[in-house]
Order: C-alpha cells, then sequence, then structure tokens
C-alpha cells in the first residue's frame, strides 16, 4: 500500500506568505496616500468656503449698510472679525482702486480676496465693485 502525502510543502507556504506580504504592503501604502489627498482636498474645500463667505459678506455689507457704501470699502479688515474662526487659515483681501478695465462702467475698484493655510494659497476670489 503507497501513502500518498497531501498538503502543501514548506516552500509553497512560504511563497504564498511572501506574495499575500507583498500585496498586503502594497494596500496598506495605498491608505497614506488616501489620507493625504483627503486631507488636502478637505483644506482645499474649507478655503473655498472661507473666500466666499467673505465675498458674500462683503457684498452684503455694502448692500445692506450706508456707512459700508463704495466709499467704505477700503481695508477690508471686517471680513477677518465676521468669519468663523479656523484653526490655521488666514483672510487676506487687497484692494486695487482706481481699477480701470475696458469694461468698467464708471469708477471701479477690484477686491481680491486669498486664503492661506501657511504660506500656501489655497484659494482667492475676485470682486469688481462698481460705484453707481
Amino acid at each position: 500500500m503507497k501513502i500518498i502525502a497531501r498538503g502543501f510543502t514548506l516552500i509553497e507556504v512560504v511563497a504564498t506568505m511572501l506574495l499575500l506580504s507583498v500585496g498586503a504592503a502594497g494596500i496598506i501604502g495605498m491608505y497614506g496616500t488616501v489620507g493625504r489627498t483627503l486631507s488636502g482636498n478637505q483644506d482645499m474645500q474649507t478655503a473655498v468656503q472661507l473666500a466666499q463667505e467673505c465675498s458674500e459678506y462683503i457684498l452684503a455689507a455694502r448692500r445692506n449698510n450706508t456707512a459700508v457704501d463704495y466709499a467704505g470699502v477700503t481695508g477690508l479688515t471686517f471680513c477677518s472679525a465676521a468669519l468663523p474662526a479656523m484653526t490655521g487659515f488666514t483672510v487676506t483681501t487687497t484692494i486695487t482702486s482706481p481699477y480701470a478695465p475696458t469694461f468698467c462702467p464708471g469708477t471701479c475698484k477690484l477686491v481680491t480676496i486669498a486664503v492661506l493655510k501657511g504660506a500656501n494659497a489655497l484659494a482667492t476670489s475676485s470682486l469688481m465693485l462698481v460705484d453707481y
């Protein structure tokens, strides 16, 4: 009677474990990349929302408050006071006045809003205000 050995040899088991560990290392490496990408996207989305809120705040203040009409839009330090404090983000506003593109129907100001995280500008928004 012949004895038939069934099962795997030690070399087959070691080779299988090696292949599985190489595949698992690649998958684990992808988790780190995905985490960094998601964090960057979250920062970008927050910066865009802050820039949009600042733009809307400037337009609403100009429309609803006679103290902040066209002439009152100068330093725009009120934008950082009106927005919620977001850790690590800085909102800067630059005003170019007079701003005279060919399509400006009168006296114009260009208001540029930049949202920074550290030294990186993540979002910018530009408004053209017309003195009408």
